[in-house]
């Protein structure tokens, strides 16, 4: 079974098929907006995704502190800690 990053890193691979390359290494410390260049759509709807895969619901307003894959995993966990 795959972790929970390796899940996160599946969407946004998916989510930027066409802006990344495919042979591109994501890690976990990587910057979204730097280093991926997720712009504000593509943020939406890999939060979006990322909703459905691990049933948990980030806030409009927390979005704007998640910067890099670790900071989605921990959100994610955070989230699940409090069902």
């Amino acid at each position: 079974m795959k972790s929970s990053v390796e899940r996160i890193i599946d969407i946004i691979r998916d989510e930027l098929v066409l802006e990344l390359d495919a042979n591109m290494k994501i890690t976990p410390d990587m910057e979204l907006a730097a280093d991926l260049h997720v712009d504000s759509l593509n943020m939406v709807l890999i939060i979006g995704r990322i909703e459905e895969e691990f049933e948990v619901e980030i806030e409009y307003e927390e979005i704007a502190d998640i910067r890099t894959i670790y900071d989605i995993d921990e959100k994610i966990k955070e989230l699940q800690e409090k069902k």
